[in-house]
C-alpha cells in the first residue's frame, strides 16, 4: 500500500558579512567550493557542480566517471538580487515536482545580505 504523505516546507535564513553581488557569486558561481563532494546521486565520486548562469540553465553535476546529472533549472537569474532554481531529484534519483529556491535579495534593513533556502 502506498501513502502520501505531506511534509511542512524547510526553512532556513542565513545573514552574511557581504554585498549582495558577492553573495550571489559565491552562492552561484562557485558552488563547486561549497557544495559537499558527498552529496551526489551518481554511482560515481563528484569532480564539479555546476550552474550556468541564466534562467533556464541546468544546475547540474559532473561524475569522476564521465557522467552527468541534472539537479534543477534555473527559474529566476537576477544577479546581485534574486535567484531561483527548482529541485527535481526524488528519493529515487528522478524527477520530481518538488522545488528548492534559494534567493539572494537586495540588503534588509541591516545592510547586510540575507540568503534564505526554502524546500517543499
Amino acid at each position: 500500500m502506498n501513502r502520501t504523505i505531506s511534509i511542512a516546507p524547510v526553512r532556513k535564513t542565513v545573514v552574511v558579512e557581504t554585498t549582495p553581488q558577492r553573495a550571489f557569486d559565491v552562492f552561484t558561481a562557485g558552488i563547486d567550493r561549497w557544495w559537499p563532494k558527498s552529496k551526489g546521486i551518481g554511482a560515481a565520486p563528484i569532480r564539479e557542480s555546476i550552474i550556468e548562469p541564466f534562467e533556464g540553465g541546468r544546475w547540474y553535476t559532473k561524475f569522476e566517471d564521465g557522467t552527468e546529472a541534472v539537479v534543477g533549472h534555473v527559474l529566476v537569474w537576477r544577479p546581485g538580487e534574486r535567484f531561483v532554481v527548482s529541485w527535481e531529484i526524488s528519493a529515487r534519483a528522478m524527477i520530481s515536482r518538488s522545488r528548492r529556491w534559494a534567493p539572494v535579495r537586495r540588503r534588509p534593513p541591516s545592510g547586510r545580505p540575507r540568503r534564505r533556502s526554502q524546500r517543499r
